[in-house]
């Protein structure tokens, strides 16, 4: 793979005449004369409509002026486009590629977890399941023992007392029977599940993505030189970006949200 160029090559001369001196004169004088000169007669109108024609023709040579002298930097403009985009466009695929894949694990380990947690859970209930069942079977045993050690009190009751009836010949009431209440069984405690370790995505503390507004020129050639009074070529970037989030409409362009990776500050 060749490494892309991190340089250009450009000229440009500094400090730089924006608009030759005669014609800057003419300007200047013609604004100044058109601006006091009121048409009241053949004379007048013959000077206005000279006037107009000069200020036309000075108007086309001032553009000219301007497209000559940016013509260059606009080059220069776009060799710089050209030489980020090769680094930026195949990183910001390789980024998009790398949060795919870190997505892909820490969906997978999530899956993971879960199967493991819901396993640990599902082998819990059937645990408590077999704790209820062994603890009724142990309760009906107890109940069941006391119940015949409470028949077996009152008989021997009645017995004693049938016994001394007949030796008093009279009858004899059986005492009340004294027997401890059946235990209460209990469930066993259950000891606490073991924790899942599930892996965890970066803090967001350290790396954060974030959507940010970007410009995008779809097509240079209809983006307009002017809109709402900031000039816009050589395409000017951050005024068409400022001009449409004043609300205006810029053809060519249009802003739309990138995801960017930012680095926070560790406390």
């Amino acid at each position: 793979m060749t490494a892309p160029a991190l340089t250009v090559s450009h000229q440009i001369a500094a400090p730089l005449q924006v608009v030759p001196d005669e014609l800057g004169n003419k300007a200047q004088t013609l604004a100044i004369a058109i601006k006091h000169l009121d048409v009241v007669d053949a004379a007048t109108h013959e000077a206005g409509t000279r006037m107009l024609l000069e200020s036309h023709q000075a108007l086309k040579d001032l553009e000219a002026a301007r497209v000559k002298l940016k013509k260059p930097i606009t080059e220069l403009g776009k060799a710089i486009d050209g030489v980020v985009a090769s680094l930026a466009d195949p990183l910001d695929l390789a980024k998009k590629a790398m949060q795919g894949k870190v997505a892909k694990y820490e969906a997978a380990e999530k899956a993971k977890a879960d199967a493991i947690r819901r396993e640990a859970e599902e082998k819990a209930r059937l645990e408590r399941e077999a704790a209820e069942k062994e603890r009724a079977r142990l309760q009906a045993e107890a109940d069941e023992k006391h119940r015949q050690e409470v028949a077996a009190a009152e008989a021997k009751a009645k017995q004693e007392a049938a016994e001394l009836a007949e030796i008093l010949g009279q009858p004899v009431e059986a005492k009340p029977v004294e027997v401890a209440p059946a235990p209460k069984i209990e469930l066993p405690a259950t000891p606490a599940p073991s924790p899942v370790a599930v892996v965890e995505p970066a803090k967001p503390s350290a790396v954060q993505v974030r959507n940010v507004p970007v410009l995008v020129i779809d097509d240079p050639k209809l983006v307009p030189a002017y809109v709402g009074g900031q000039e816009l070529r050589t395409i000017d970037r951050a005024a068409v970006k400022r001009a449409i989030e004043a609300g205006a409409t810029v053809a060519g362009a249009h802003i739309e949200m990138q995801e960017q990776l930012a680095t926070a500050r560790q406390r």
